[in-house]
């Protein structure tokens, strides 16, 4: 949508599910962030759908939930740049593929850690030597679809056709949300039938070494809204 949206679904930005939807549907985010979509974009923003995360599957001993373990690791994911970024500068050796390929490769081995969208899980396979798959909730790698009206067209709306229009967004938004999480659990709980171990990253202990590698990048560093990205972030910090 624009520079600073994407920032928003940078890596490690969110907690988790609750995190983000309560801060990106909140009021506070449109109020801070509505005068430059109506500016640049021409939209009213009426919420955001979300879309499913990734989570690091692997077969190793690793289970990235700490950043030390990047070290000298060879991670394969989509293409994701600031993710790309981030691994590498934790000094992991990052291959690109789709996400086909990365199901494909963990299931036969050839890939030892990959980054799978959580709509994918249940395509997952145990190796036949039955060796353990490490599973990191690092919430990394956000999808999101905004929700937005053309400003002329909502400025003709009355105030009844705008609340009607607001509470269908609402619902619409939970009613998508409430089936991408379902998937995303029946995921988990069948990696867990094949014996799977979940991991889950310290949020708080991460999240600075995170935003100070982005923040010396070219790409991020001067492109971004620092202030309002941590403002975002902090409106339902739980």
């Amino acid at each position: 949508v624009s520079s600073n949206f994407s920032s928003y679904t940078s890596p490690y930005y969110f907690r988790n599910y609750n995190h983000l939807t309560l801060s990106l549907n909140s009021d506070k985010f449109w109020r801070a962030t509505g005068d430059v979509t109506r500016s640049l974009l021409g939209a009213q923003p009426l919420g955001c759908f979300y879309s499913g995360n990734s989570v690091i599957l692997s077969g190793l001993t690793e289970a990235y939930d700490t950043f030390e373990q990047f070290e000298e690791a060879k991670i394969y994911i989509t293409q994701n740049d600031s993710l790309e970024y981030l691994y590498k500068k934790l000094g992991a050796e990052v291959s690109i593929k789709s996400q086909q390929e990365l199901i494909y490769g963990f299931n036969s081995k050839r890939f030892p850690a990959i980054m799978c969208d959580t709509l994918r899980l249940k395509e997952i396979k145990m190796p036949e030597n039955k060796t353990n798959i490490n599973v990191c909730q690092a919430f990394n790698s956000t999808k999101i679809d905004w929700l937005m009206i053309n400003t002329d067209v909502y400025n003709e709306l009355s105030d009844e056709n705008i609340a009607a229009l607001m509470e269908g967004a609402a619902y619409a938004i939970a009613y998508n949300d409430e089936n991408i999480l379902e998937i995303e659990r029946a995921g988990v709980e069948y990696l867990a039938i094949l014996g799977s171990t979940e991991y889950e990253i310290d949020y708080d202990e991460n999240i600075v070494i995170v935003d100070e590698i982005i923040k010396e990048s070219v790409k991020y560093g001067n492109v971004w809204d620092w202030k309002l990205h941590q403002e975002i972030r902090d409106i339902a910090n739980i």
